[in-house]
């Protein structure tokens, strides 16, 4: 399969943030709590564990109150992963410890109550995400195909679980040579933005088959296993190479279309290790200061870098344009307030002088 490289500087991780509402006693969440869905009436929707059982619990307000579970919410089965799809539809999925996985929407009804929607069945689970109509998960295992030796070829196996009609299909797309280092691959992550699906991919080290397949891409002999080892997600075979042999290079895939049977654009970077992360941040100040505590990376502003009189700075990469793209280092600024508000004297000297440091109104690297 025919891809498209690009190499850029940096290459971001999506961290992650949660919602935190006030309870009564008898209704601390233990568990995670799922980001807020904001709905036309202004109900919020919260996850929690009460005396081991869990609930689905509507609010009004996270700013204020408190919430609780007597007359209130839906009883629930456990759930591994919560993920919003749009602000229709909450999906609870279950990891089984490599087993296949089960899960079910929920939706607000008329009257503003949670109902359970629709049920799932599928195969188990690394990784999920949104994109169009379904929520999508995966992982890495093998697929049908195997050398005359007997060694299954790895596969990215994908299931999709759609959100209006509560189908599910499964399918598998060989991974062995993915990034053309012989190596096969896993998915971490998936962000869907702009029309395109954007995924972390992950080398895992060759393959018993990949490395009969490919053994011009065994960079060192000794790297392949003599004797099986390892246990749990960590184990390997005999005959494989159990990491990946470019720990310092990370890797982004771009899809298009509406599944993963389209040629990506591969965006590869030697600048780290990996691109992805279990946290998100909608604060730029915050994500600053989980850079700076080496929590991962991400994309902040020049102006934050130069007018936050910040003491400490983590290390800085520019990002290039890339051809035939726009809008990736330029961001328009507004100063927008009301005719009616008073303004002091010194509100349009500031403004001014805010035009003149950032260029009328575009700040450009």
């Amino acid at each position: 399969m025919n891809r498209k490289f690009l190499f850029w500087s940096v290459v971001m991780a999506c961290c992650a943030g949660s919602v935190l509402t006030s309870c009564s006693d008898d209704t601390v969440p233990e568990n995670s709590t799922p980001d807020a869905l904001g709905t036309g009436a202004g109900t919020y929707v919260v996850a929690a564990t009460v005396d081991g059982v869990n609930y689905l619990l509507t609010a009004e307000s996270l700013d204020e109150g408190s919430v609780t579970v007597k007359n209130n919410g839906l009883e629930t089965e456990t759930g591994t992963y919560w993920v919003f799809h749009n602000n229709d539809y909450l999906f609870r999925l279950v990891y089984n410890k490599g087993g296949d996985g089960t899960g079910s929407s929920y939706i607000l009804n008329s009257n503003n109550k949670l109902e359970e929607h629709l049920s799932y069945a599928f195969k188990r689970i690394t990784t999920y995400g949104t994109w169009g109509d379904n929520v999508i998960t995966a992982s890495t295992g093998d697929t049908d195909r195997t050398d005359a030796g007997g060694y299954a070829e790895q596969g990215i196996l994908v299931n999709y679980l759609n959100s209006l009609d509560g189908t599910t299909s499964t399918k598998t797309y060989p991974c062995e040579n993915y990034l053309g280092n012989g190596e096969y691959v896993t998915f971490s992550g998936f962000v869907q933005a702009n029309g395109k699906l954007y995924t972390s991919v992950i080398p895992m080290g060759m393959s018993q088959y990949g490395v009969k397949a490919f053994p011009d891409k065994v960079t060192d002999p000794q790297l392949v296993a003599t004797v099986a080892g390892g246990s749990g997600s960590g184990a390997y075979k005999e005959g494989s190479i159990p990491s990946t042999q470019y720990p310092d290079h990370a890797y982004v895939a771009i899809y298009s279309g509406n599944d993963f049977s389209s040629t990506p654009t591969i965006v590869a970077t030697d600048k780290i290790g990996f691109a992805s992360g279990r946290m998100r941040c909608y604060n730029i100040e915050t994500m600053f200061h989980w850079v700076n505590s080496n929590l991962g990376m991400g994309i902040i502003p020049d102006t934050l870098i130069r007018f936050g009189n910040f003491e400490n700075h983590p290390v800085y990469y520019k990002i290039k344009e890339p051809k035939g793209c726009f809008g990736i280092t330029e961001k328009k600024i507004v100063v927008a307030y009301s005719k009616k508000h008073f303004l002091t004297q010194t509100a349009p000297i500031y403004i001014d002088l805010l035009k003149q440091l950032i260029g009328q109104g575009t700040w450009k690297f």
